[in-house]
């Protein structure tokens, strides 16, 4: 007769499926394990983090990983701005996770976006702009006034 090891199984107490002992994770020093499942886990602690998520969320995200994992290896990934699919070579890199979430067209839209709201000369240029504004009427007294001005200068000289 041959001996053949059993694997333990143990059925978890969320979604009562029977799977194997090393699924659940071990609880106490002496080797006890949990009541339920690793996934059941990662569910429980993903719904907990944010209140009002769902155990569909949780697929939908685990969903959304294997896309982005299946692109990645294609050499493509997809925009968050634009939501387009783009080879990794229309993104520029990042230190951290190799390359940004945003493609280079919509990086550039951005910061020409940001620039012009946060540069100080374009600031200040606008401010001028906006606040001498001047009614039709007021225009035509100031360059009448102006033109007086410059020919009494003309005359001084």
């Amino acid at each position: 007769m041959e001996c053949r090891k059993v694997e333990k199984t143990k059925k978890c107490k969320r979604c009562n499926q029977i799977l194997p002992i090393d699924n659940f994770e071990v609880a106490t020093r002496d080797g006890y394990r949990r009541g339920e499942c690793r996934t059941c886990g990662c569910i429980i602690e993903f719904i907990k983090r944010k209140p009002g998520r769902t155990e569909d969320d949780y697929w939908k995200l685990k969903d959304e990983v294997k896309e982005k994992e299946k692109l990645f290896n294609e050499g493509k990934k997809k925009c968050t701005c634009c939501g387009e699919i783009k080879l990794l070579t229309e993104f520029n890199k990042s230190g951290s996770k190799g390359y940004r979430p945003v493609c280079r067209v919509c990086s550039k839209a951005q910061f020409k976006e940001w620039h012009t709201q946060n540069n100080p000369e374009i600031r200040i240029r606008s401010r001028k702009q906006t606040h001498n504004k001047r009614t039709p009427e007021q225009q035509e007294k100031y360059l009448a006034e102006k033109a007086y001005k410059e020919e009494l200068h003309s005359l001084q000289k």
